[in-house]
């Protein structure tokens, strides 16, 4: 979580954020905003969105193979 009480936290979050948001698309972004989160729970969302679906698409590949 940003400690909102240290600046150095909130510009940290502030830039970590910036650089999530220039690496993802439109559609990804405006997910992502809608929760209005911090760096770290951002992370999280996109780690648990992409990584959690590891299971499901092997099971996609094989099936196609």
């Amino acid at each position: 979580m940003v400690n909102t009480d240290h600046s150095a936290w909130v510009q940290m979050n502030c830039t970590v954020l910036t650089c999530i948001y220039g690496s993802i698309n439109g559609y990804l972004q405006q997910l992502l905003m809608m929760h209005n989160s911090t760096a770290y729970v951002s992370w999280i969302f996109f780690e648990n969105k992409f990584l959690g679906q590891r299971e499901s698409r092997a099971l996609l590949l094989s099936a196609e193979f």
